[in-house]
């Protein structure tokens, strides 16, 4: 099940964050799909305390991607001001 799904520029990928449950957790990841060949191309995975919080496509093939985070205690998560480029592949 997607939350926020983004589809690139060109229509060629999808960009989807995706729930999975981990340590009794459910955070959220980042799927990147192919849509042609409707395979996974990419996972990415901020870190045990983090979550994918935003997503926007730069170009056909590249991603800027910023997380939030969770503080120990604390059951909402925060915003994290870092701003990460990535590719698709």
């Amino acid at each position: 099940q997607y939350d926020h799904i983004s589809i690139s520029p060109d229509g060629t990928y999808i960009a989807a964050t995706v729930r999975k449950p981990v340590n009794n957790k459910n955070r959220m990841l980042l799927a990147i799909i192919d849509r042609e060949a409707n395979r996974l191309v990419r996972i990415v995975d901020p870190e045990e305390e983090g979550e994918i919080d935003q997503v926007m496509w730069v170009s056909d093939t590249r991603l800027f991607v910023r997380r939030a985070w969770a503080s120990e205690g604390v059951e909402q998560y925060s915003d994290d001001p870092l701003v990460v480029a990535i590719n698709v592949d």
